[in-house]
């Protein structure tokens, strides 16, 4: 779903892996009356607000449409506050589905080990995860030694890309 509006090649430096061969798609999903949250018509979608709630929002909404579409039931959109809100909201299946980042998966998957991965995102056809550390231009820094003994910044503390890879 999310490789529909990229160009095959984009992202591609010269050099680097060739892309995976695109994966076949399984059969069609569709739900049974049984399959629904007990007095609910409509499924719920959870998410950490990794960019922003309006952002995030804005990039899952055509997602949220889709699986509507597909599922033939309405989905709803919860955008947590931060990552341990969508934690809590799945341990306790307080939303039906949970787009998690690595690490939080992790964290329900301890608690709730019965919980069941449907899908993984694939980035030009591979499942992929990187992080950044960055410092001001002007600093000299260039490896994570030159780092070493420094004050560094991090965001949530279940954030894999801004706290758990760095760290």
């Amino acid at each position: 779903m999310l490789l529909a509006c990229q160009e095959p090649n984009t992202g591609i430096l010269a050099g680097g892996p060739e892309p995976a061969p695109r994966a076949e798609l399984g059969e069609d999903c569709y739900l049974e009356s049984s399959d629904m949250p007990e007095g609910r018509d409509y499924l719920t979608f959870g998410l950490a607000p990794t960019l922003g709630g309006e952002q995030v929002l804005r990039q899952f909404t055509p997602i949220r449409e889709y699986l509507t579409k597909a599922l033939g039931v309405d989905v709803r959109l919860v955008i947590t506050e931060d990552y341990e809100s969508l934690i809590r909201k799945s341990i306790h299946n307080e939303v039906d589905i949970s787009l998690l980042p690595p690490y939080s998966y992790v964290q329900v998957t301890e608690q709730k080990p019965d919980i069941k991965l449907l899908a993984s995102v694939l980035y030009l056809g591979r499942t992929r995860y990187s992080g950044f550390v960055l410092v001001r231009s002007t600093d000299p820094a260039v490896s994570l030694k030159d780092l070493k003994g420094r004050r560094i910044a991090f965001v949530d503390e279940y954030s894999t890309s801004g706290y758990l890879l760095p760290k």
